[in-house]
């Protein structure tokens, strides 16, 4: 596994429990969209220092 596919399975991990707290009422909306929005940004980043450094 690549470290993207290493990421975006821990985003979708991520995102995983974050619907199942807020199914169980856990978790607001706003924080599960906050942290999904956290989980995008990073992994947009990351992708971005690995798409410069091939540059």
């Amino acid at each position: 596994h690549t470290a993207l596919d290493r990421d975006h399975n821990a985003a979708l991990n991520i995102l995983k429990e974050g619907v199942a707290s807020f199914g169980l009422g856990e978790v607001s909306p706003i924080v599960l969209l906050g942290r999904i929005v956290g989980i995008s940004v990073e992994a947009t980043s990351r992708l971005l220092k690995s798409t410069n450094a091939f540059a």
